[in-house]
């Protein structure tokens, strides 16, 4: 199975960057810790736009990361936070997936 990256571009409410920073590095971050197939989770902000945030995931497969989104949990977490902090319409959530083929990174064996 390939290794799976995850990019998404989340658009926070005017002037909530920062809190929107907060909450995916507090539980968020903490439950994907927990998930063994979650080999990264980095979160940035953009430079070109002051409510753009961008988060980047690695996972062991595309299955392991679809997987993961079964759990109630987390369901609800990332559902809180894109009601509470993300900008209206939710179109604004840009996800690419692509497979790893090499590089340096966090883990051996990418």
């Amino acid at each position: 199975m390939n290794k799976v990256v995850a990019h998404i571009r989340l658009v926070a409410q005017q002037g909530q960057r920062d809190v929107l920073v907060e909450q995916l590095l507090g539980d968020l971050s903490d439950q994907l810790r927990d998930a063994e197939a979650c080999e990264m989770f980095l979160v940035s902000r953009s430079r070109e736009d002051e409510d753009v945030v961008w988060v980047t995931e690695l996972w062991a497969s595309q299955e392991a990361h679809d997987g993961l989104f079964v759990n109630d949990r987390l369901n609800n977490e990332v559902t809180r936070i894109q009601l509470a902090y993300l900008a209206e319409p939710a179109e604004l959530i840009r996800r690419v997936y692509s497979d790893v083929v090499g590089g340096l990174g966090p883990s051996e064996g990418m």
